[in-house]
């Protein structure tokens, strides 16, 4: 895919149907897990939320890997209870950590804070007890263009902290006009601090999103070009109607 006179590092696969886009992506996520453990010993991704992954989870907490030797935490997350269903930490504890998976390490990014403001120097502790480059982090992308809670209708000091180059903080605060709930959400220098990033989507309405992401434009305007516009990760992309 290219961005201009640029490649981009990233592998399209489209699926006609949902079931085999899933199973296709739960074996890759196997493969880079096991590849993750025998080589480093360890193996820490960073997942995403919403409904499109879910039943992602729910296959992958059946299969017989090396739980115990894995880590997993979120790359955004809203500012609800973690028993609220809105929380990505609930997500995760109720599909990929329900069966053998559940032998995993959790570390959320809700804390007791009244707010994410007052949490991030917990949460940036939380996250710098990490294995850092993470091994995967896999994203969703909305149709506005926003990926984890990188959205463009963040105030624009938000989205500038969040798009950020490399030394910027891991996570940062979000209020996006967009959303009812305030974030918290790794930015885009902690994502792309990672040996492969994946990125899930659906529908038609997301294809033409991405089809103008990989175009040249504004960062600011779809903040997923953060990921596709980069020569330092590979991306590879999984689509299906």
């Amino acid at each position: 895919m290219k961005v201009g006179s640029k490649e981009v590092p990233a592998k399209l696969h489209l699926h006609d149907m949902r079931d085999q886009a899933i199973e296709a992506l739960a074996k890759r996520i196997e493969g880079l897990v096991e590849d993750a453990v025998t080589h480093r010993g360890h193996c820490t991704m960073a997942l995403a939320g919403g409904s499109t992954p879910l039943p992602l989870y729910e296959r992958l907490g059946q299969l017989p890997l090396p739980w115990s030797k894995v880590t997993v935490t979120l790359g955004d997350e809203r500012w609800v209870a973690t028993d609220d269903p809105q929380s990505n930490e609930r997500l995760l504890r109720r599909s990929l950590l329900s069966g053998p998976g559940r032998a995993a390490r959790l570390v959320g990014l809700r804390t007791a804070a009244p707010s994410p403001e007052a949490a991030l120097p917990e949460i940036e502790a939380r996250l710098a007890g990490l294995r850092w480059p993470l091994d995967f982090v896999l994203l969703g992308m909305g149709e506005d263009g926003h990926t984890a809670s990188l959205f463009p209708s963040l105030p624009p000091d938000q989205l500038r902290r969040a798009l950020a180059g490399p030394g910027a903080a891991r996570v940062i605060a979000c209020h996006p006009a967009s959303s009812p709930v305030a974030r918290i959400s790794m930015t885009l220098p902690a994502l792309l601090d990672s040996h492969m990033i994946l990125l899930l989507m659906s529908g038609d309405a997301k294809r033409r999103v991405l089809d103008r992401a990989v175009s040249a434009g504004p960062l600011e305007a779809l903040p997923v070009r953060g990921i596709l516009h980069q020569q330092r990760v590979p991306v590879e992309i999984t689509w299906f109607p």
